[in-house]
């Protein structure tokens, strides 16, 4: 049975894109550990705790009992329970689920696009009038949009869960 954003098995597709062997052969983090990819210019962004939007079906999961065997039977069917059990005790019992925000279109946005589309450069033209964005590297930052203003964050919201994920080598590709 496919998954649906409005249906139970929704959380599997939080876990996208998946390989399918034509058009993506490998899981990314493969591709990119092989530098088989398209080297080109890119921005990228994501919404605060966006995968959270998944979870609206699944309002029988309230315990980490509950939820190992519905992780085990979707999105992750061959993963080892350790590394499963590491990931579930990383999120904190009663973590905030996802709401929408109706807003308008935050400062600054589609002049960064408009100026990457035009220039590969996000920042050239903006100079002063918004933050810097910066270059993804090892510092980590990320520039955070609102309806009113524009700031530099750091990109440690979910530094934990990352870290079990970057560090079991593939045991969540699909």
């Amino acid at each position: 049975r496919s998954a649906s954003l409005l249906s139970y098995q929704s959380i599997a597709l939080s876990y996208v894109p998946r390989p399918d062997g034509i058009v993506l052969r490998k899981s990314p983090n493969v591709l990119i550990a092989e530098r088989s990819y398209a080297a080109v210019p890119m921005i990228n962004g994501v919404q605060v705790d966006e995968g959270t939007l998944f979870t609206l079906f699944q309002s029988n999961l309230t315990t980490t009992t509950n939820l190992k065997p519905f992780m085990r039977e979707l999105p992750f069917q061959n993963i080892k329970d350790s590394i499963l059990d590491n990931l579930i005790a990383t999120y904190a019992s009663g973590h905030p689920l996802w709401r929408h925000h109706l807003h308008p279109e935050p400062v600054g946005l589609p002049q960064y696009y408009v100026n990457f589309v035009h220039n590969l450069n996000p920042n050239k033209g903006v100079e002063g009038k918004y933050p810097n964005w910066p270059q993804w590297d090892q510092t980590a930052q990320l520039i955070n949009f609102e309806a009113d203003k524009s700031m530099l964050i750091n990109d440690d919201s979910r530094s934990e869960n990352y870290q079990v994920i970057a560090n079991s080598h593939g045991e969540f590709n699909f």
